[in-house]
């Protein structure tokens, strides 16, 4: 049965128009006895297509295949909490666990060196250097923030920071037989600390751009500054005495013998 009792066919979804008349999904009359017609005063239109759907043609952003790097990695190596909780996970799962955020830091590091360079300098503030003053001791260990209570259970409280230099790894020799499976677990704490670090860089992403580029803008600015006059050459010829004798318009000690004329 359709919606309106006595018109249509079971399950048909049928309409009144403005003059009370019951009309199909094709803007037919229907009648009483199971006639459809298209009446005097209709006026037919050209069928119109739904819109395509847009589509992305460009590809996503270092910061966007950062988020999903990153919430792929939780999705399959678990929570920082829980690699907390965990302690100790495969050798196996350690070994992808490294890859994996090995290859989103260097994604992380690309967007924000991408992003420092995009930053106008006149725009960043350069905070003046201040005179240090002693402060008065703490009253506790809460006030220090090194001696801050962490909890384990709480990543907010974990004391990380995200670092834009590399380490250096030792180079290997290829192993002519393939790599073992290796057997023993191994602890997953640091990395929960690592991920948690991406996160904090990730999600406050615009502070760690701006530190960046103030970082960038600084090193410029000391490359054009000038040298001082005074080099290490001249230096090295005053404690040697090279440079009294040139003042007083005679040769050096080691220069060579020329005859006269």
């Amino acid at each position: 049965m359709s919606n309106i009792p006595g018109y249509g066919k079971p399950g048909e979804q049928l309409r009144r128009d403005e003059q009370g008349r019951v009309r199909d999904e094709r803007d037919r009359v229907v009648g009483e006895d199971g006639s459809r017609f298209y009446p005097r005063d209709y006026v037919w239109t050209p069928y119109q297509p739904s819109k395509p759907r847009r589509t992305r043609n460009s590809e996503p952003s270092l910061w966007e295949q950062a988020i999903a790097f990153w919430n792929d990695l939780v999705l399959g190596f678990g929570h920082p909490v829980d690699l907390v909780r965990w302690v100790y996970i495969r050798a196996l799962e350690h070994r992808a666990l490294g890859y994996w955020l090995r290859n989103l830091e260097d994604v992380v590091r690309r967007a924000i060196r991408a992003g420092a360079r995009e930053v106008d300098i006149s725009s960043l503030k350069f905070n003046p250097p201040k005179q240090r003053q002693p402060k008065p001791p703490p009253a506790s260990a809460e006030d220090m923030p090194r001696f801050r209570r962490t909890y384990r259970d709480d990543p907010l409280t974990w004391k990380v920071s995200f670092r834009m230099s590399v380490p250096k790894r030792a180079r290997k020799q290829p192993r002519k037989s393939p790599r073992p499976e290796p057997r023993a677990s191994r602890c997953a704490i640091p990395y929960a600390r690592r991920i948690e670090a991406l996160r904090r860089a990730i999600n406050f992403r615009e502070h760690y751009v701006q530190r960046y580029a103030r970082r960038l803008a600084r090193r410029e600015m000391a490359s054009s500054q000038p040298l001082p006059e005074t080099g290490r050459s001249d230096v090295s010829e005053a404690k040697s005495g090279r440079g009294s004798l040139r003042a007083a318009g005679m040769p050096p000690r080691n220069a060579k013998h020329e005859d006269p004329g």
